[in-house]
């Protein structure tokens, strides 16, 4: 992959941006500026192949005023840190880093949480995601929850689509290929691979996909 060109300038433009910005709204913590640099490029090498599959990007380019890409940097250079560290001061970091997504995306992704190599954030403001099994080339849009049930976590399969409002807890199993409509709610059901989820008089419908989803949103 080529470099990337960055709208912020270099990466240690970029790294004080964020720090300025978790600074301003997270006082009074330690500064943690060098670990935040050391920590960047590892967090945009993760972002190059999301931005080289999204079609909503242009590839190899990362723009921080961007409000997707953004947050989906600000969870990859948290959970960068979280990897490649236990100090005190790095919990610390990554604990303000998660909060600085929430406070700017109203994205509720915990930084300890693997999401796939590539996902697609479209908007996704309101989201809150749990810590279960993601597939790659995942879509989510705004308000989509992910979450237990009990004791019960969803397991979510290769390209899939989750639309606006859409909720997927408990022990449920997300096919790959599956699209997911805006506003279902699914617990503790199976979803086969390759279909459409609409809402039915009786319950969930399936309904096979007569074209690929994922290619609207994937190179």
């Amino acid at each position: 992959m080529s470099p990337l060109q960055l709208r912020a300038g270099t990466a240690r433009q970029l790294a004080d941006y964020v720090m300025h910005q978790l600074d301003h709204l997270f006082p009074h913590a330690p500064n943690g500026a060098e670990l935040l640099q050391a920590h960047v490029p590892g967090a945009l090498q993760r972002i190059k192949p999301i931005l080289s599959a999204c079609k909503a990007f242009r590839q190899d380019e990362f723009d921080h005023f961007n409000s997707m890409q953004y947050a989906t940097f600000v969870y990859l250079l948290a959970n960068e840190l979280w990897q490649h560290g236990a100090e005190q001061e790095q919990f610390a970091l990554c604990e303000r880093l998660f909060l600085l997504n929430k406070a700017l995306a109203g994205l509720d992704l915990y930084y300890k949480i693997a999401m796939p190599e590539v996902f697609f954030l479209s908007h996704g403001s309101g989201s809150v995601l749990a810590n279960t099994e993601y597939g790659n080339k995942l879509v989510l849009f705004h308000n989509v929850t992910v979450g237990r049930y009990g004791e019960s976590r969803p397991t979510i399969g290769q390209h899939v689509i989750l639309f606006p409002g859409v909720i997927v807890a408990g022990n449920s199993m997300i096919g790959n290929g599956a699209v997911i409509s805006a506003g279902l709610s699914i617990i503790n059901q199976t979803v086969p691979d390759d279909c459409v989820v609409f809402a039915g008089p009786a319950g969930l419908v399936f309904k096979p996909k007569k074209k690929s989803y994922a290619a609207e949103f994937f190179r």
